[in-house]
């Protein structure tokens, strides 16, 4: 084998080792949830919470989006979402009635705000957004006395019903 075969046969493995630690990068990433947007923990501070507001709830925007899947996972809520637009940023909130159903467990109506700020643009975009419950949590103990319990979650547009329980 001569100088340039073997600089060649360098190269090669040097690019294959190279492509196998990104392989192996990806994957490690994936299992660990950074690619694929699973829930952060509630004492990240990237993670809003869900906001308790009569007011709010009611007057909150609702432009059109569609729920990919949801789930809930400790104290956070994790939606992903699909929409249309691309040209402005678009902004969503969750929020929730602030009064309890009383039921067995009692119910919360909750809504994703989204506020297309008049997107024009059509592009399918798809977003996982995260929410931490804790407060509902906390307005719970406070009204019922209780630490622990449960509440049925409507969310505007779901037809299924999620449960919280802490």
């Amino acid at each position: 084998m001569n100088f340039n075969q073997r600089i060649n046969l360098n190269r090669k493995i040097w690019y294959s080792t190279c492509l196998l630690f990104s392989i192996l990068f990806v994957l490690v990433m994936a299992n660990t949830g950074l690619l694929t947007g699973s829930p952060l923990t509630r004492n990240d501070q990237s993670v809003p919470p869900v906001l308790l507001d009569d007011s709010l709830f009611q007057n909150a925007p609702r432009d059109a989006y569609a729920i990919i899947n949801i789930k809930l996972e400790n104290e956070i809520l994790t939606i992903k979402v699909s929409y249309s637009g691309g040209c402005v940023k678009h902004e969503f909130s969750l929020i929730s009635s602030s009064t309890f159903m009383e039921s067995y467990p009692v119910q919360l109506n909750i809504v994703l705000s989204h506020d297309a700020h008049d997107d024009s643009c059509d592009a399918i975009l798809i977003k996982i957004l995260s929410y931490d419950l804790s407060p509902m949590r906390l307005a719970y103990q406070q009204a019922y006395l209780e630490t622990s319990g449960s509440i049925v979650l409507n969310l505007e547009g779901f037809a299924e019903t999620l449960t919280y329980q802490f």
